[in-house]
């Protein structure tokens, strides 16, 4: 015998392949089967590649479809791949149907199978020309609060309310401002971007309109929202209904990166949205410059005229020729040279405690192994740090300061060596070795 007959594998290939024994009746007809499997097996893999880039808002699906068609690899083929094999399968269904019919397939014993495929039908009927907008349980309950999907984002059907009554449609969309996930995810989607944004009040619908250079759209959410030393109007706000009722939006990029050539482009795009959307939280209706302010040429003649040569002169003498007596001088070497060792170490204990910057929310911001360090890291003077430090002020205006002063001295064996072991904020301790006995 054959071993393609005999072997137990290989003889089930040639029953179903080489000798396959069918009926003197069979024919092309009973293909539209198998092609129903691979048109469904193509709708599934296209549609579920289309899902991932079409968004279902009334207002941005044709934008999604574009989107698919110009920006997705091969986007338009797979988009015309899903409608044609839709259509087609419709077209293999009533094939597939005729030919039972015609060869009475509806007859016992198949009545049930028949009866199944007469269900699947209708069902596919219903899904496909009807939907299922008035059969979801979403839109029988006219009060469910939902939200909605923009953007590829979820936004709340307030922020949807006051888009809509200003037909403004955002990029990027941040509620729920008083979770730090929320805050992280606009820091990473904002980076490197600049462009327009937009601060919405989802309680009294009232908004702010304004622009961030390239990489500083977290540093004006920042400002307005977490300090409220930006805009007066969204301060008192601010104050009023809390953070958690307010949105933060991306309404537009810039395409390039802004520098002090293409600003100008950046404010009149600023102006442009301020004066078409009227926002108002906005107190003027014209964008300031970003990049600092520079004087008319008749502001800077006046202000020669005002500060002239003569005056000029008067302030360089006023100190010329004045110097410390040299008696002064030498007082003062001799009692710099002739401190005590105990006076000295603590000079240089008190530059070199560590510090550790505190937002206002009390997460810690940054640490630093000393004064001087943190001093020059910041392009300032270790006095200035102390003076922050002593009147408990704000650094920059943003950051609050703690020393640490959790220290104990440690001595080797040899009883040579004096280390100093600072214990900072998170329980770490770090050494410093402060030199020989």
């Amino acid at each position: 015998m054959k071993l393609l007959k005999s072997h137990s594998l290989l003889s089930l290939a040639n029953s179903y392949v080489i000798d396959s024994p069918q009926p003197s009746n069979l024919n092309y007809a009973w293909n539209f089967g198998s092609l129903l499997a691979l048109c469904l097996g193509i709708q599934i893999v296209t549609g579920v590649t289309l899902a991932m880039h079409y968004t279902p808002n009334i207002d941005l699906a044709f934008i999604s479809v574009e989107h698919i068609m110009r920006d997705v690899n091969y986007g338009w083929m797979i988009r015309y791949l899903h409608a044609n094999t839709a259509s087609f399968f419709f077209l293999f269904v009533y094939l597939h149907i005729g030919r039972g019919l015609y060869y009475g397939s509806y007859k016992s014993p198949r009545a049930l199978p028949w009866s199944i495929g007469v269900i699947i039908l209708i069902l596919m009927m219903a899904t496909g020309f009807l939907g299922i907008l008035n059969i979801c349980p979403k839109w029988l309950d006219d009060e469910m609060e939902v939200l909605l999907m923009t953007s590829n984002l979820m936004i709340s059907p307030q922020l949807k309310s006051v888009l809509d009554d200003h037909k403004i449609k955002p990029i990027l969309v941040f509620e729920e401002l008083n979770k730090e996930e929320v805050k992280e995810n606009l820091r990473n989607e904002t980076r490197k971007k600049s462009g327009i944004y937009g601060i919405f009040n989802l309680i009294t619908g009232y908004f702010y309109i304004g622009s961030a250079v390239t990489n500083k759209f977290y540093s004006r959410f920042y400002k307005h929202l977490i300090r409220g030393l930006g805009n007066k109007n969204i301060a008192n706000d601010l104050d009023k209904y809390g953070i958690e009722s307010f949105a933060f939006t991306i309404l537009e990029y810039f395409p390039e990166e802004v520098t002090k050539k293409n600003n100008p482009n950046l404010i009149a795009l600023e102006t442009y949205w301020i004066q078409t959307y009227l926002p108002s939280y906005n107190i003027l209706l014209e964008a300031g410059n970003s990049l600092g302010y520079e004087h008319t040429e008749e502001v800077k003649q006046k202000m020669r005229d005002i500060y002239s040569d003569e005056r000029r002169k008067q302030i360089g003498l006023l100190n010329k020729d004045k110097s410390l007596p040299d008696s002064v001088k030498s007082l003062m070497r001799e009692a710099a040279l002739n401190r005590s060792d105990e006076v000295k170490q603590k000079y240089r204990l008190a530059s070199s405690k560590p510090v550790t910057l505190y937002n206002e929310d009390g997460t810690v911001y940054m640490k630093f192994e000393g004064i001087r360090v943190m001093a020059k890291h910041f392009g300032c003077d270790h006095k200035t740090i102390n003076k922050f430090i002593n009147s408990e002020k704000l650094f920059k205006k943003q950051w609050g300061i703690e020393e640490q002063n959790d220290l104990f001295g440690y001595i080797d064996e040899n009883g040579q060596r004096l280390d100093i072991f600072f214990k900072t904020v998170g329980g770490v301790y770090h050494r410093y070795r402060l030199g020989h006995r």
